[in-house]
C-alpha cells in the first residue's frame, strides 16, 4: 500500500478528518490508498498517527442520511473489514450506541465520534447536532424507490430507455427518467462514451439510499394488509397456501421466509408475501383473518426485478434483506447479515 495521502478537495471529508485531528491522542489523520486486495467498493484507508505509531483502518465515506436500516448495512460491511471507520453526515446517540456495540468506528461532520484503536486509545463523543442535515434522499417518493430497486437489481437498465425502465418498475416514464437524471446529478451513476454504469462505491451508496427509504416510504405504499392464519406454525401455513397462490397470481416470499430458503439460517414467525396481479379478495381465498399486528403481510411487488432471485419462490435478496432489517430485532438482523454476505457483498478484488 502506498503511504501517500489522498489529496482531493472535499469539504465533507476535510471536516471529518479535522474532527479526528482534534482528538487529544491523534497527531495526524489522512486518507491513503486502498490495499491491492481490498474490495473494490471500499472507499479508502485511514491513517491515524498516535504517540505509539500509525494505525491504518479501512474507511467508508457515507454521504447519505443514516437511518437504522442503512446503518445496519454498514455494520455488515464492518464484519468484513475489522476496525472500519465510517465518515457520515451526522450520527445521533441511538445509532452511535449501535455502532459502538458492534465495534464500528465513526466520525461525523459535527464532531460526534467513536474511535477505538485496539483498546489502547478510546473516545466516544456524542450529543453534537447540526442545524441542517444534507440529505440526498430528501424528496424521493415511493415510485422513485421502485426505479432505484430496478436499477440496482438489473444494472443493464441504466442504459435502457425510460419507457423500458418504467415498464419494469411499474412507474411512469417521467419518473424513471427523472430518477436516473437525479442519480447522475448526485454522482451515483457514471456516464462515459454513451454508457451509464454503477461504479462499486456508487452502487453501494445507492443501496444504502434505497434501504433508508424502504421502511419509511416504499414499504407502506406496497402493503395490502396484515393478517393471521389458522395455522400456528409458519411451515404448515406455507404448505397450505402455496398451491392456492400458484393457482391465483404471481407471488414470492420475502423477509424471513425468503431468508430461510436462500441461506437456511433463520425462519422466524413472520411471513411476507409479495404478489403481482392478485385479486382483491386474495386474503379471503387464503382463509386469512385481518389483524393489524398479525404475522402475515401481503404486499404488492415493487416491479418485476424484485422477483429476480436465486430461488424461484423468493424475492431478490436485497428486498428480503430490507424486510429483515425492518423487523428490528437481533435475530432478523443476523439473518440479514447472512444474506448480505452471500448475495449482496461485492466480490473481493483479485490481486
Amino acid at each position: 500500500m502506498t503511504s501517500a495521502a489522498i489529496h482531493q478537495p472535499d469539504e465533507f471529508i476535510d471536516q471529518c478528518l479535522s474532527n479526528l485531528r482534534a482528538l487529544k491522542f491523534v497527531k495526524s489523520a489522512d486518507l491513503v490508498a486502498r490495499l491491492k486486495d481490498d474490495e473494490p467498493s471500499l472507499d479508502a484507508r485511514l491513517a491515524l498517527v498516535t504517540a505509539e505509531g500509525k494505525h491504518v483502518l479501512p474507511c467508508e465515506i457515507h454521504r447519505t442520511h443514516l437511518r437504522r436500516e442503512n446503518a445496519q448495512l454498514l455494520i455488515h460491511i464492518a464484519k468484513r473489514h475489522p476496525g472500519l471507520m465510517i465518515f457520515a453526515p451526522t450520527v445521533g446517540r441511538e445509532l452511535g450506541d449501535v455502532f459502538e456495540k458492534a465495534g464500528v468506528n465513526f466520525v461525523d461532520v459535527v464532531g460526534n465520534c467513536n474511535v477505538n484503536l485496539g483498546d489502547r486509545y478510546f473516545v466516544r463523543v456524542q450529543g453534537r447536532t447540526a442545524s441542517e442535515m444534507t440529505r440526498k434522499d430528501r424528496g424521493l417518493r415511493a415510485p422513485a424507490y421502485r426505479v432505484l430497486l430496478a436499477l440496482l437489481v438489473r444494472p443493464e437498465l441504466l442504459n435502457a430507455s425510460s419507457r423500458a425502465i418504467a415498464a419494469e418498475a411499474d412507474v411512469s416514464p417521467q419518473t424513471a427518467n427523472e430518477l436516473r437524471q437525479w442519480l447522475a446529478k448526485q454522482s451515483l451513476i457514471l456516464a462515459g462514451r454513451g454508457r451509464r454504469r454503477w461504479a462499486a462505491k456508487q452502487q453501494k451508496e445507492a443501496m444504502a439510499l434505497w434501504l433508508a427509504g424502504y421502511t419509511t416510504t416504499l414499504a407502506p405504499s406496497l402493503t395490502i394488509g396484515r393478517y393471521r392464519a389458522m395455522e400456528p406454525d409458519a411451515t404448515e401455513f406455507e404448505k397450505r397456501v402455496e398451491p392456492l397462490l400458484d393457482a391465483t397470481c404471481e407471488w414470492r416470499y420475502g423477509g424471513a421466509a425468503a431468508a430461510m430458503r436462500l441461506t437456511n439460517y433463520y425462519r422466524g414467525d413472520r411471513t411476507v408475501l409479495y404478489v403481482r396481479d392478485a385479486p382483491p379478495d386474495l386474503w379471503s381465498r387464503l382463509r386469512l383473518v385481518r389483524d393489524a399486528s398479525g404475522p402475515i403481510s401481503l404486499r404488492n411487488v415493487p416491479g418485476r426485478p424484485a422477483f429476480d432471485s436465486p430461488d424461484p419462490r423468493c424475492v431478490h435478496p436485497l428486498l428480503a434483506y430490507a424486510d429483515l432489517l425492518a423487523e428490528g430485532h437481533d435475530r432478523a438482523r443476523e439473518a440479514a447479515g447472512e444474506l448480505y454476505a452471500r448475495f449482496l457483498a461485492p466480490e473481493t478484488e483479485s490481486s
